[in-house]
């Protein structure tokens, strides 16, 4: 998560003009909801990827386990590597296995007893809005940091994924010789 938490000071609050303000809430805004949609990419394709690699982990298993039972005296380098690739591919869906749970994503928006507060209350009238924008933008960029985070290891677990599963003929091929030899 985010330690650093980027603030507007009250000083540089009051410089700014109030459509100024509106049109960088905007922008974080935007900035924000663009966090959370890559989430939902990012979730999409390991789901898509969880799908398919235990499709082929219970094929395989499920052959192996059908070779085994038909013929118990009869188990070759076929079988063998049917459990060994089944294991491996085991190993990339515990890498994504986090994915599948929700984290703690931050949304746009916020709760009232937030924006009304006795000290935005104490502000003069004329710049109330502009410091409730500032708190806003505030709690927006730490979200956008903290969303990031979060998306950045889940895209790292999905690139090493993709990676094992890329290379994985290489290294099942390498299995297979050193079980033949």
């Amino acid at each position: 998560m985010v330690d650093k938490k980027w603030v507007i000071k009250d000083s540089e609050i009051e410089t700014f003009q109030l459509d100024d303000l509106k049109f960088v809430f905007q922008q974080v805004e935007k900035r924000l909801q663009d966090t959370l949609d890559t989430n939902n990419l990012i979730t999409n394709r390991i789901n898509l990827l969880l799908t398919l690699l235990m499709g082929l982990i219970i094929t395989l298993a499920g052959y192996g386990f059908k070779k085994i039972i038909e013929e118990p005296e009869n188990i070759g380098v076929l079988t063998y590597m049917c459990f060994v690739s089944a294991s491996y591919y085991l190993i990339i869906v515990y890498l994504l296995y986090r994915d599948l749970f929700p984290h703690k994503y931050a949304v746009p928006g916020e709760i009232a007893t937030k924006l009304i507060d006795q000290y935005f209350l104490e502000k003069n009238e004329s710049i109330r809005i502009k410091y409730l924008y500032g708190l806003q933008i505030d709690t927006y960029q730490f979200r956008i940091d903290n969303n990031k985070a979060i998306n950045e290891s889940k895209w790292k677990r999905y690139e090493s994924s993709l990676l094992l599963i890329f290379i994985s003929p290489i290294l099942l091929g390498v299995v297979c010789i050193l079980l033949t030899i």
